[in-house]
């Protein structure tokens, strides 16, 4: 969350120096395949020392993929039922093979498609938002992400919603219409209004792919549809709209916040989320979402010097009460111990 928070405020310090959305795309689009390839040689069991600095950064998530399994107890409504056990694995692909990278048929796997999309859709509004309103209304917007992500995992039958889950999603929307600028709306404002419907698309659609392929894989996939869909609309507007040469008009400081947020969210972020995801559910993830206004808020006083409004700091207290009460309830604390044990619905109980 803090770093979804931190790319919150460093695109929009991109755009306060004269920076245009389809210049941060484009150039961050060349940065995540890069990254894209890396994960690809990693699949492939290859190393490079031109990628040392990404090797650290694994050091810090454990992400060491297992043989998925499906257990047809896991899916609720008979979703792993229709899965084939010899549906694609990550086993597949063997010595015999070359090990090289697979390319997956989206009528195979329908579910990392559209999860891949959701989120290029995410990303491409959520840059073009920033150029328009304020860093903190893209925090504060996230603790909507779980009322539609409960709503589409029940309706889709991925995970069960409790009481308690639907009365911290309400708790989360009340802090949201008190510290969002909701009344008085600009073109930011309106299009960070479908960045959760995008983003519980996403998280849902990893939950099923997560479950039948390497997440390793997904992840690769996510980025190489990000660059497809965001990199060809970038450049044709940047073609039609005449300024080419423009487009290596760039300083230091806009150059190490592209880096900066094609690191931290296209390759460790988006790791995480498909980790958490896989461990934890959907929805559990979606309602971490809620604590990004906590650290946003905070990163764009000291960075941008933007006024925090008492209205804005109440939202975000009701955030965080939602999220303690979803934590303490749902998730049990062991308060002898001081151990926090958090088992998904979707997982079986140890």
């Amino acid at each position: 969350m803090l770093m979804y928070a931190t790319n919150y405020v460093v695109c929009r310090i991109f755009f306060l120096k004269g920076g245009e959305v389809s210049q941060f795309i484009i150039f961050r689009s060349i940065i995540s395949m890069v990254i894209a390839y890396r994960l690809i040689i990693q699949y492939e069991g290859q190393k490079s020392m031109f990628f040392v600095p990404f090797d650290y950064i694994d050091n810090f998530i454990e992400f060491e993929d297992e043989e998925p399994k499906i257990d047809q107890g896991d899916l609720s409504n008979g979703l792993s039922s229709d899965v084939d056990d010899n549906e694609f694995s990550t086993n597949v692909m063997t010595e015999s093979d070359t090990n090289l990278f697979p390319i997956l048929m989206p009528k195979d796997n329908f579910a990392i498609y559209v999860a891949s999309i959701a989120g290029a859709f995410r990303q491409l509004i959520m840059q073009i938002a920033l150029k328009y309103t304020f860093a903190r209304n893209a925090g504060v917007i996230q603790p909507s992400v779980p009322i539609v992500t409960a709503i589409l995992g029940q309706w889709l039958g991925i995970e069960d919603v409790s009481f308690v889950t639907y009365f911290c999603i309400l708790i989360s929307a009340v802090g949201l219409f008190v510290s969002m600028d909701i009344f008085y709306p600009n073109v930011g404002v309106l299009l960070l209004l479908s960045v959760p419907i995008a983003k519980a698309i996403q998280v849902i659609g990893l939950k099923i792919a997560t479950s039948k392929l390497d997440k390793s894989l997904v992840h690769t996939y996510q980025i190489l549809i990000l660059v497809g869909m965001t990199l060809p609309i970038s450049l044709i507007y940047q073609f039609l709209s005449g300024n080419l040469l423009s487009l290596f008009y760039i300083t230091f400081v806009q150059a190490c916040c592209i880096v900066y947020s094609a690191v931290s969210v296209v390759y460790v972020a988006w790791k995480i989320q498909i980790l958490g995801v896989k461990i934890i559910g959907p929805i559990r993830v979606s309602l971490f979402q809620a604590i990004q206004p906590c650290f946003t808020i905070f990163l764009e006083y000291m960075f941008l010097g933007e006024q925090v409004t008492v209205r804005v700091l109440i939202g975000t207290l009701i955030v965080i009460a939602a999220l303690v009460i979803q934590m303490m309830v749902n998730d049990g604390i062991d308060l002898n111990s001081g151990n926090l044990e958090m088992h998904s619905r979707l997982l079986p109980n140890p």
